[in-house]
């Protein structure tokens, strides 16, 4: 089905849906909400970042070399990441035409390959050599090539995609500065300090202190569950504090069970001990009954996993909501992105500038609250006899059904 352009996409896709509802006749389940959901105000704002400065080069005249670390190929990080690369562009960093692929299309180390292929300009280059994707290439062989590539002055600057990276990356910040983004919680998880500066000589890193909690209530507002549960390894990247805290404040039940997480250098062993582990939690959740699940974070590692994962919420009748990633358009019920790619990396972008302009890293406003948008798979809230309100519809920015499924709406 060939794309169309987002409005009148939206628009069709929101018909086809209210009318495959009306057809359904798909009344809120007991204890679920039905076609009198009062839709929530979902607070955020978005800014187009900090103080404007002009693009330089280093001070003999070279371009800034930037290396980025990764945790491994995701559509979630490439989308987030073409947002930068294009509020780079926009504040003028690097030049280039037009992508010739989607976000969809290709995992973040193409798209640093092909950046690296191009002549961006007098500022800023890439190197596919400088990119790294921790759970392919090892932590110990990436810490020792950044280490000999920082030393030898082919790194300027580290940008770190995610919790791990950037534990990783900041070893280095006596050196280069660091740039972290997305992070689950960068100050629970000790890369920063605080929230609004980050307290840490030479590290940035994007926050949005209330995003989960704002997740969670949006979750409870289109299925009023009592009994959640979560699996996770690691409290600051699944948002355990945030989460909990927003069902100590709704009233409900939140579950937990944690797992092990991979060593630094996992082997296929220990991979099929992290998935089996994964697994026999989720059953177990289920066993003590409860309505709903939170898939956090860096839980699900292939797409075998995944098949299993859903025969067990499936099974079971339970809605499965989604921390981040595109796991909504095979089969999960809802997520609610607490990063708009364009207008964030915008954000980043700009502090990156400020930054090479010589501005230490710790003083560069880092907090951002992103303006939310939802993703809403159609035909699991059908199965699950789930009528979302117009309103909500309306705030989607994606909406799959069996019809769309592989491609989406936008």
């Amino acid at each position: 089905m060939r794309r169309m352009r987002a409005a009148s996409r939206r628009l069709l896709v929101l018909v086809a849906c209210l009318i495959i509802l009306q057809i359904a006749g798909c009344a809120g389940r007991s204890g679920t909400p039905g076609g009198n959901l009062d839709w929530i105000e979902l607070s955020g704002q978005g800014t187009s970042g900090g103080t404007k400065v002009s693009p330089v080069t280093k001070a003999d005249g070279s371009r800034f070399k930037i290396a980025v670390v990764d945790i491994d190929p995701d559509g979630y990080t490439s989308k987030l990441y073409t947002g930068l690369f294009e509020g780079m562009k926009s504040e003028g960093w690097i030049e280039y035409d037009e992508m010739p692929f989607t976000y969809e299309e290709i995992d973040l180390k193409g798209i640093v390959d092909w950046l690296a292929a191009q002549d961006l300009g007098p500022y800023i280059e890439f190197s596919g050599d400088c990119f790294y994707y921790l759970a392919y290439d090892g932590e110990d062989a990436v810490r020792e090539s950044l280490k000999a590539k920082v030393e030898s002055g082919e790194v300027d600057l580290i940008i770190a995609a995610g919790t791990w990276p950037a534990r990783v990356a900041i070893e280095f910040s006596d050196k280069v500065p660091v740039v972290a983004y997305p992070l689950g919680d960068a100050v629970t998880s000790g890369i920063v300090k605080a929230y609004d500066y980050s307290g840490v000589p030479n590290v940035w890193a994007q926050t949005d202190p209330t995003k989960y909690q704002r997740q969670m209530r949006v979750f409870h507002e289109v299925y009023n569950f009592t009994d959640t549960g979560t699996v996770f390894y690691d409290e600051a990247i699944s948002g355990y504090k945030d989460y909990k805290a927003s069902c100590d404040e709704l009233g409900i039940n939140f579950r937990t069970v944690r797992v092990d997480p991979l060593p630094s250098n996992p082997t296929d062993a220990d991979l099929e001990a992290f998935n089996n582990n994964f697994l026999d939690a989720c059953r177990q959740l289920v066993r003590e009954g409860i309505d709903s699940f939170l898939l956090t974070s860096d839980m699900i590692k292939n797409d075998d996993v995944f098949a299993e994962f859903m025969r067990i919420f499936d099974g079971a009748g339970i809605p499965v909501f989604v921390q981040t990633g595109d796991w909504v358009a095979r089969g999960c019920l809802l997520t609610v992105s607490t990063y708009d790619a364009k207008e964030l990396g915008l954000f980043v972008a700009n502090a990156i500038g400020q930054i090479l302009n010589g501005a230490k890293p710790e003083e560069v406003l880092q907090e951002y609250v992103s303006t939310p948008y939802l993703i809403l798979n159609m035909d699991s809230a059908k199965k699950l006899g789930i009528m979302p309100p117009f309103e909500m519809l309306i705030s989607c920015e994606k909406i799959y059904t069996s019809e769309n499924s592989s491609e989406g709406a936008a």
